[in-house]
């Protein structure tokens, strides 16, 4: 997993749209929270769609998510779920 610092992501969003990106789209069910005994909170969502659209193109992907918090609430370990 890679970390962006704020100042960065106007010049990543600044190359992702500059490569045919028209707009990206995330739909969440709703979340299940658990905590783990390390006292990490976990939200898992059994349903994720991702939708990348192009001039032409329009990508689909599905999927389950998994976002692990770390104590401070940062997010510390975020993987798609196959």
């Amino acid at each position: 997993m890679a970390e962006a610092t704020f100042e960065v992501l106007p010049r990543l969003n600044n190359i992702q749209f500059d490569s045919g990106v028209i707009n990206e789209l995330l739909f969440l069910e709703c979340p299940l929270e658990l905590t783990l005994p390390s006292g990490l909170m976990v939200l898992e969502y059994g349903k994720v769609v991702h939708e990348t659209l192009y001039d032409q193109l329009h990508v689909v992907r599905e999927g389950k998510l998994r976002i692990i918090f770390a104590h401070n609430l940062k997010v510390s370990y975020s993987p798609y779920i196959a």
